[in-house]
């Protein structure tokens, strides 16, 4: 009976456990926009980003999300552009090539629904933000036959508060941003599978 007992508790503890998730980079989107001018949006997007998410289905509060988002990525779909704000008065990807974001605080707000608050760096200045979530799916991955996870997360920061001010207020202090996040246990990728 003692180790059946036992047994009960330690099967009790890892069915409730936290699964970690590991960003497939080909499925994990981080897209922008902001105001130019007054006459039109620009879109951007970054295209090499490191993430992982632990997720407690049972206790979403205990979950967690970090991500290094790498600037020499981003792209503006115009090269003049792109180099444009990988320059210094603008992201200055050279000097500071990594951007991190660390949660401090998860809120569960509705059925598959996350407010996440966390500390975003951007060339050496962390503050806070937060990310609006979405949980899409949680499942048996069908292509790389682990087990899986998708959520999208919307939010909005303005530039200035990073040191991001070139041409502020012309060119919009306020930015708006989407995240695709697609993951697996197995940390499986579309080169881990296709690439030859």
């Amino acid at each position: 009976m003692k180790y059946l007992l036992i047994f009960a508790v330690v099967y009790s503890c890892s069915a409730f456990a936290a699964d970690k998730y590991i960003g497939d980079n080909s499925h994990t989107e981080v897209i922008f926009k902001i105001n130019h001018l007054g006459f039109s949006t620009t879109y951007g997007r970054f295209t090499n980003v490191e993430s992982e998410l632990v997720y407690d289905a049972e206790n979403p509060e205990k979950s967690t999300v970090s991500a290094t988002i790498y600037s020499g990525s981003v792209d503006l779909g115009h090269d003049p552009k792109t180099d444009h704000i990988k320059a210094a008065d603008f992201l200055n990807a050279e000097q500071f090539p990594k951007i991190t974001f660390a949660s401090t605080e998860v809120k569960s707000v509705a059925e598959s629904q996350l407010e996440i608050t966390g500390d975003l760096t951007i060339r050496k200045v962390t503050k806070p933000v937060i990310l609006q979530v979405t949980i899409n799916k949680i499942g048996k991955h069908p292509i790389y036959q682990s087990d899986a996870i998708g959520f999208s997360a919307t939010g909005i920061l303005d530039r200035t508060d990073w040191g991001v001010s070139a041409y502020a207020p012309m060119v919009g202090k306020e930015v708006t941003f989407n995240i695709e996040f697609e993951g697996t246990k197995t940390g499986d990728s579309y080169e881990s599978k296709f690439a030859k």
